[in-house]
């Protein structure tokens, strides 16, 4: 399987290489910035024990972090949706 590194705008048929690099960059930033996503859904289960035991503040900050992690991949699905790069596109091109 190739790394997300690797692809590149002849694995994408029809995709203009100008909007595929830029896909591409944003894809490789929003990679980077997510390395703390697996302990922040851990806090999540945390956050959902507080908001059972009645711990209200607490599930709030947890949450509001959470939706900070969404933000991060928002300027990778724009580039893509621009590119006209779909889900299964790169499946193919990453065989």
């Amino acid at each position: 399987m190739k790394a997300m590194a690797d692809l590149q705008a002849t694995d994408f048929p029809g995709v203009d290489s100008v909007r595929f690099d830029a896909w591409k960059q944003a894809s490789l930033e929003a990679q980077r910035k997510t390395w703390w996503v697996l302990p922040l859904m851990l806090a999540a289960i945390v956050a959902v024990f507080f908001l059972v035991q009645g711990f209200v503040g607490a599930a709030l900050i947890i949450g509001v972090a959470g939706v900070g992690g969404m933000l991060i991949s928002g300027p990778a699905n724009r580039a893509a949706k621009e590119a006209g790069i779909t889900r299964n596109m790169v499946r193919q091109a990453r065989r």
